[in-house]
């Protein structure tokens, strides 16, 4: 059996910037997200990597339970509520409906977060992890 799959709306938070325009913008415009960042550890020279920061907030995006987010998560349903938004979709059908999302990163940060809540603190953890 093949079905059709259309895409209605798609949202995005990247290093190029967060959304559809300003991602555009700078992937067409030929600008870089990549930074230098000064890294000094104990022992080591300090040295320059290459780093592609993500201005996001985190803290701005909150679950339908209310709950904090860690930043993968925080960052996926930040894209998925901007492709239901763009998609404009009449929602009266909502076994029709399915929203995708997936993540070319989860971050280091939001990995050690997990970690320390589920060992450190001996806390469940989420479904979306």
């Amino acid at each position: 059996m093949t079905s059709t799959v259309r895409i209605t709306g798609y949202g995005i938070v990247t290093p190029l910037g967060n959304g559809t325009e300003p991602f555009d913008d700078a992937l067409f415009g030929a600008r870089s997200a990549v930074r230098a960042h000064a890294l000094a550890l104990p022992g080591l020279d300090p040295m320059l990597l290459p780093v592609a920061p993500c201005a996001f907030d985190e803290g701005s995006v909150r679950a339908p339970s209310n709950l904090p987010l860690d930043r993968g998560t925080a960052m996926a349903l930040s894209a998925a509520q901007s492709a239901l938004q763009a998609a404009q979709l009449d929602v009266a059908d909502p076994e029709r409906l399915g929203v995708f999302w997936g993540s070319g990163m989860g971050g280091s940060a939001s990995f050690d977060t997990t970690c320390e809540a589920l060992y450190g603190q001996h806390r469940r953890l989420r479904p979306t992890t």
